[in-house]
């Protein structure tokens, strides 16, 4: 099952998959959003094996592909700010880079 969300809107879509491997993802993905790529700025996907052709989503829907920092378990302080700061993607990366170099 493939699902995108899209922040602004509130769109979802939900894709049955044939299976979890990154080339039907990145075609699904692809597939699924071309109608919609004028109207798209970035993408972020979660850290899973499903995303590994992500440059191909990237390439064939001409927009930004990210992918999260990795997060350190148990620091709820860092997870909340960066709740906060969700909606700013630029801002997220830049203080999660920050924080992790005075831990």
């Amino acid at each position: 099952m493939l699902t995108m969300n899209d922040r602004v809107s509130s769109l979802v879509f939900i894709r049955k998959l044939v299976s979890k491997d990154a080339i039907p993802v990145s075609s699904q993905t692809i597939e699924t959003l071309n109608p919609f790529k004028n109207l798209l700025h970035t993408i972020t996907a979660d850290n899973g094996k499903e995303f590994s052709d992500h440059q191909t989503i990237s390439q064939n829907l001409n927009i930004q592909f990210s992918l999260p920092d990795h997060i350190i378990l148990g620091n709820v302080v860092l997870m909340k700010i960066l709740m906060v700061l969700s909606d700013n993607i630029f801002l997220k990366v830049l203080l999660l880079k920050i924080l992790l170099t005075m831990m």
